[in-house]
């Protein structure tokens, strides 16, 4: 399976990625119980965890993964149920949107 192929569960990291996400967990605890991440909210829990741990690299695990959408990434949170998260639930508002102008536009132009 190709690595961008792979989303990535808390049981399935390894101890170095288990210790990012329970870094940035307790950097922000919403994230315990949360399925997705923006990469903004990701670099900015990064720039925290290096004040404390200037050796803290970056976790390309999360960001190498299938997308949820653009700059959204499915976060490996330690609350969530085992198993392959379903990345069909998790949309963006800009998303929603999106499809709501596009299937407006569509409609006006007498396409569907």
């Amino acid at each position: 399976m190709k690595y961008k192929d792979m989303t990535f569960t808390y049981s399935t990291l390894t101890r170095i990625q288990r210790k990012a996400v329970d870094t940035f967990v307790a950097l922000d605890p919403s994230l315990a119980t949360a399925s997705s991440i923006t990469r903004q909210h990701l670099e900015d829990l990064l720039v925290q965890a290096r004040t404390t741990d200037p050796k803290f690299g970056y976790p390309a695990f999360v960001t190498r993964c299938v997308r949820v959408s653009r700059g959204v990434y499915p976060w490996p949170s330690p609350g969530a149920e085992t198993g392959t998260p379903d990345l069909t639930t998790i949309k963006s508002t800009k998303d929603i949107e999106f499809e709501e102008s596009f299937a407006k536009e569509m409609a006006e132009c007498g396409i569907i």
